[in-house]
Order: C-alpha cells, then structure tokens, then sequence
C-alpha cells in the first residue's frame, strides 16, 4: 500500500481519519493525498464559487500541516462532480491502493438503515476501504480478526491482508458464524478446513466459532467482548434478493462499530 486516499468534509470524523491515515502512513512508507468532493451545482451558482475557493485553500493548508507534521508526503486534490459521492470518489481511484474514510456512526435512524454516508462508497469502491469510527486513535493492528464465512465459501482469502499481518506481525484471528444449532457433520467440516487452511501456509492463526441467529449482532457482540485492533471484513456482491432480505454485516458494523474496519473486494 503505497498510496493513500482519504476523502474528507472537514468535519471531526473526517479530521481524525486524516491523522489516523497519516500515522498509518508513516509506519508503512506511503504517500497521501486529501480529497474533496464539491457539487457541480456550487459550481454553477455564482454566490457559491468564493466558498469552493476557500474550500481549496483550506484543503491545502490540511495537507501541508499534515506533511509537516508527521514527516510524510501529503498532497490534496479538489474534484467537482454530479455524481453521488461512492461514484465521484471511484472516479479517482485509479491512482491510488487503498482508501482511508472516517465514519461517525449512527447520527439518525436514516444513517443506521442505510449504513451511513460509508456503505454506498464500500459498495462503489474497487478499492480497500479502512473505515476509521470517530475518536478511534492509531494504535497499530497487533490483533486482527477477519470475520469470514469459509464454511460455506469452502475458501479463505487471506492474500489481501498478507501485507498488512506481515507489516504488523499481527495475531490474526479467523471469525466464523454458525447457527445457533448445526448438525455434528457440519461441525467436523468446520474443524476439517481450520486444519486444512492451518497446514496450507506458513504462518499459523487461530479460529474463533460464534453460534447466533443473526450476523451482524455476533459480529459486534465479538468486537466488544474481544477488543481486536482491526476487523478484516469481505465484500462480496449479493444479489438483489439477499441485499433485500438479509441484513448486510458491512453494512451494519460500518455504522455501529467502534472498531476500525477493513473491507476489502473479494477479487481484490
């Protein structure tokens, strides 16, 4: 990971992901650049046009503070658009490795239904999304749990978080969720494949097993009664029928979260 961006509003959330992103980049050598977003229509409204002007100044003057502070290379970018903001921030993407977003959690019922301003740009990106919750601090990723469903899958990408664990040295952690009752038979599958997946790599994790009705809740319930310092989570692209009958756990962990997630695209 080599280049870093980070969108930003200026608001708290988006201020603590810049310096948590910053720290981050420091430790990995990375270069990182601030986004803005603006509205085409701020553009087209004369009263508005001085703001963005603003706007632009104060971007820069973030990345410079930034750079010197914590001794990295730190840019900004300004980009005008028509798009909702996933699509405008993808738009960008193609210059960078990894992106960097802060996330305030729940502020309404609408943000928690919909995931909040995060879920629309995880489902957008093609890239590696770090979402940071709000007054969460850089402390290093020495716990790592990713919360994967290889039972079903029958396969455990871990290729995208090599770089990560092995940057760290981080003790990862394998969660899968069960129902709250499965056969014998699926028990010993699942003990079959920790085996398999343990003697297939060089370098060895433990597996964690919660039994519960819905995902999303034992996800969480996890994270609070573990405190990892990550949660490495999988985007895969449901069908419309799942998205619509069954609750998203990137979803709902992207809003109640205190725990910085990982999410990253299945084919990534």
């Amino acid at each position: 990971m080599k280049r870093i961006l980070c969108p930003t509003d200026f608001s708290p959330a988006a201020d603590n992901a810049i310096a948590f992103a910053a720290k981050f980049a420091q430790v990995t050598g990375s270069t990182l650049t601030l986004l803005h977003i603006g509205s085409i229509f701020d553009v087209l409204d004369v009263n508005l046009k001085p703001s963005l002007t603003l706007i632009r100044d104060e971007l820069e003057l973030q990345s410079l503070q930034v750079s010197r502070t914590f001794k990295i290379s730190c840019d900004s970018n300004i980009r005008i658009s028509y798009q909702q903001l996933g699509y405008a921030i993808k738009e960008c993407e193609a210059e960078y490795d990894m992106l960097v977003m802060g996330t305030s959690g729940p502020d309404d019922l609408l943000a928690l239904l919909s995931g909040g301003h995060a879920y629309p740009i995880i489902r957008a990106s093609t890239l590696p999304v770090l979402l940071v919750p709000d007054g969460t601090s850089y402390q290093g990723f020495q716990k790592v749990t990713f919360a994967f469903d290889y039972w079903r899958k029958l396969m455990l990408p871990l290729q995208p978080l090599q770089w990560l664990i092995s940057k760290y040295q981080s003790e990862l952690t394998i969660l899968q969720v069960m129902e709250e009752s499965v056969s014998a038979e699926a028990e010993e599958e699942l003990k079959h494949l920790q085996m398999k997946f343990n003697t297939s790599g060089k370098r060895k994790f433990r597996f964690h097993t919660v039994h519960a009705r819905q995902v999303p809740d034992a996800i969480d319930h996890y994270l609070q009664h573990n405190q990892p310092d990550l949660l490495a989570l999988c985007v895969t692209h449901d069908s419309w029928i799942k998205r619509i009958f069954h609750r998203s756990a990137i979803k709902h962990l992207a809003t109640v979260s205190k725990c910085p997630l990982y999410i990253f695209p299945l084919n990534h």
